[in-house]
């Protein structure tokens, strides 16, 4: 796992938690209450000192969401990759990854596809293409 990814899923739950905790602290328990509560909160109504922790924490939680898609965005591209080199070096003309051809819901897989005008399509496991 990237390390984007860990840093990522640690901000998110941290910025979370302190929204929650910032929420119930200030008496939004009750499910009824917690938009109004999170209004007065990020307008200041409950002092400042408690806006700037609801923003950072709100901040926190959004840096931390985009870092872990960016985590999931480079391992994806590096299966991509992984898998077009190992067509390329098994004589085929191109790699993609896609939805394995067997529908079945018990052998879905992640595919890597090597294709080539010649050849019958080459499907193999994405997950385990050159490791």
């Amino acid at each position: 796992m990237p390390i984007s990814m860990t840093v990522g899923v640690g901000l998110f739950f941290v910025g979370v938690l302190g929204v929650m905790a910032l929420l119930f602290a200030s008496g939004a328990a009750q499910k009824s209450r917690q938009f109004e509560v999170l209004g007065q909160l990020w307008s200041g109504k409950l002092g400042v000192g408690r806006r700037r922790l609801v923003r950072t924490a709100f901040l926190l939680a959004g840096s931390g969401a985009v870092l872990c898609f960016a985590g999931v965005a480079g391992m994806d591209a590096e299966r991509a990759a992984r898998c077009h080199d190992h067509c390329i070096a098994s004589g085929y003309h191109e790699g993609k990854i896609g939805p394995s051809q067997e529908r079945s819901k018990s052998g879905r897989f992640v595919a890597c596809v090597c294709q080539s005008p010649d050849r019958p399509p080459l499907e193999l496991r994405a997950d385990a293409v050159g490791k």
